[in-house]
Formats: structure tokens, sequence, C-alpha cells
């Protein structure tokens, strides 16, 4: 969050900012809001916030091996119990599920898990984290109190799991913060947009056959990659062969301030992920006026096709086919689809409203 607040040129995660967007919606819904994170990252951002920033254990501090027994865990606990939150909430399965579920135990807090992706609910979490982690995460949804999903895959893959338990559906809510700028229609889009990190889930191999299935048409990938020394082959391989693609300009990694300048003159958000749980770059898409092409296996609860939002095929052999279909739309027809996008994201996914429909949950 704190590198979010600065607009760095750091990789901030889906996760953070549709956190940003919940904090304005329980905000104006009259809650009061803090953040666990680092040590020192108050000093960091600079500037007043109207959330508070709970400041924990210094990213360096410890031994590693050793830290999170007595530096880490001590650091959380500390600062949950000096704050007195009425919810401990947290997002993505990993170690921080577990750790934070235990200390919401502790301090008689309920804890309360939010899905952060579809893998996060099925088997395919098996493959991607290690069997500690599985453990601990598994640890922490036996102790949550509530689970929050983003979609329908989610719920219903949460209560074959937990039938006991309290589930919810909150779709993701969407915050620009400032004047919306104007759409921009047809004739004044350019290219095809694909924004990402350069990591498995994001499937780049798919991307490297639409590409050269679409010599015409020009492709923009925004991203960078996390750690190359991880990148796995297919990704590492995919990655080479696009940087030497004709039809393909790599534009770094985008700050949150030029993601929606850099969607509103795409033809089409193009997404190849295996798979996601309630992507805020689709939403993003949304709100730039730019419609989104996919697999219906990404398409959360089928909005794409249930709102008029782009295309969504079944088998990833579509894709390049799809593409062209929309951008080979006649202008009325494709210009009524862009601004379909940002009525439906307006309407549909307001911090506000969802941000009460969270707490109703509760």
């Amino acid at each position: 969050m704190p590198y979010l607040l600065k607009d760095m040129d750091y990789p901030v995660g889906g996760a953070t900012v549709e956190w940003n967007a919940w904090i304005k919606g329980f905000l104006a819904n009259g809650h009061k809001i803090g953040v666990l994170t680092f040590k020192g990252a108050k000093k960091y951002i600079g500037k007043p916030l109207d959330f508070d920033i709970v400041e924990t254990y210094g990213l360096d501090e410890g031994i590693p091996k050793l830290r999170w027994i007595y530096k880490r865990y001590p650091a959380l606990l500390s600062a949950v119990q000096e704050y007195k939150p009425d919810f401990l909430v947290q997002e993505c399965a990993g170690y921080y599920s577990g750790i934070i579920a235990h200390i919401g135990k502790r301090l008689h807090i309920p804890f309360i898990y939010r899905v952060a992706n579809d893998m996060d609910s099925d088997k395919r979490l098996e493959d991607r984290l290690p069997k500690l982690e599985q453990l601990i995460y598994a640890y922490g949804l036996k102790y949550a109190e509530a689970i929050i999903c983003q979609n329908n895959y989610q719920y219903d893959q949460m209560k074959k799991k937990y039938p006991q338990k309290k589930l919810a559906i909150v779709h993701n809510p969407y915050y620009y913060g400032g004047e919306s700028p104007e759409i921009k229609l047809k004739n004044e889009k350019k290219y095809v947009a694909w924004i990402g990190i350069f990591q498995y889930q994001k499937n780049l191999p798919l991307l490297l056959e639409v590409v050269t299935s679409l010599p015409e048409i020009e492709f923009k990938v925004a991203g960078k990659s996390l750690n190359k020394k991880t990148m796995d082959d297919d990704t590492r391989k995919a990655l080479r062969l696009l940087e030497e693609s004709k039809n393909v300009k790599f534009v770094g990694y985008l700050t949150r301030t030029e993601v929606i300048p850099f969607l509103s003159k795409a033809y089409a958000l193009l997404n190849t992920s295996h798979y996601e749980g309630f992507s805020n770059t689709f939403l993003e898409s949304f709100f730039a006026g730019t419609p989104i092409v996919t697999t219906s296996k990404v398409d959360p609860d089928n909005i794409i096709d249930n709102y008029g939002l782009g295309r969504a095929v079944k088998n990833e052999g579509e894709l390049s086919a799809a593409l062209a279909s929309l951008i080979n739309q006649n202008e009325d027809g494709y210009n009524s689809i862009v601004r379909q996008c940002r009525t439906y994201v307006t309407e549909k996914h307001n911090p506000e409203l969802l941000a009460r429909k969270f707490t109703d949950s509760l």
C-alpha cells in the first residue's frame, strides 16, 4: 500500500489496488480503517491520509530464518492489540492468512478472509504454494469467521470445503479519484493492450500465439517481471520471442496514474491469464472505455457476456478471431460497447455501495 500511495515504479499487486478502493468505500460508510504495513511507512508515504497506517516490523530487521518468531509475529500482535480493531481482514492465500487468523484468535477479534483469486479456492493452490504455506493458509481458513468471495466460482468451491462457514459474494470496487476522463471512441484507438506481471499466471505463451496470428495489429505490453531467476521456462521463452516480434512494443511498468491513459487508447485489453479472481485491470479497462477480450474461465460471473463488455471465448484458440472481430466491428456498434464499459463499472462497482454490502455480510 505505501508503494501504491507513492505511485512508484514498483509492481503493486491487484489486491492492493482493490483495497485502496475498499478503503474509500468503508470511509464513505463512516468506518475507521487501519492498514497493517512495515515500520517507517508513514515517513515513506510522506503525506496525510484519511485512514490509519499501522506500522509493524522493519522489512530488514532480524535474522532471516528466525525473525518471524521473535520480530515479525510479536510486532504484528502488538500493533493489532494497540489498534483494537473490530475485525481483521486479510487477502491473498499464504502465510499471512494463518498468522493474522492466529492473532485474531488470541485477541478475540473476528478474522475475515477475502479471496483474492480463483486459485485460492481450488486445488491449483497445491501447485503454487509450498506444503507448509498451504497448511498455514488452511489454518487461516479454518479459523476465519467469514470468507468473502469475489465471484460465484469461489463461493461454490469454498462452500464445498466449509459448508458451515459464513460465506458471501461481493464484487471488487473500483475507485478512480478525481474527475473522470472522457472516453475515447474507435477513431481514437490505436493498439491492443496487455497488462500484467511476467509470470506463469498471466500466460505469455498464449499472448505470443495471438500476437503471431495477427501481424497487422499493434500490441503494447505493459508490465515487468518480479524475479527473473524464478520465472518459469515457458514464460521466459515467450517473453524473449515477444521482444523480437515486430508488432509488439513493451512500454514497461505503468504507475497507477499511467494505466487509464494507456488503456483508453487501446481497441481492447487482451487478457490471456490461466486464472484470475476479479481482475482489477478489468475494472480499470471498463472505466477507460476499453472492451476486454479473454477466455470464459477468467470472465468473473460472465460479466463480459452478460453486460456486453467485449468478447469472452470458451477456447484459447478462438481469442485471435474474437479480437479481430471486435476491432473490425462498425463504429456505431463498437462505440456502444465503449460507452457500456464505463456505465457498467460506474453503476456496478461503486466503492461506497459495495463496502456497505461487505459490512452487511458481517
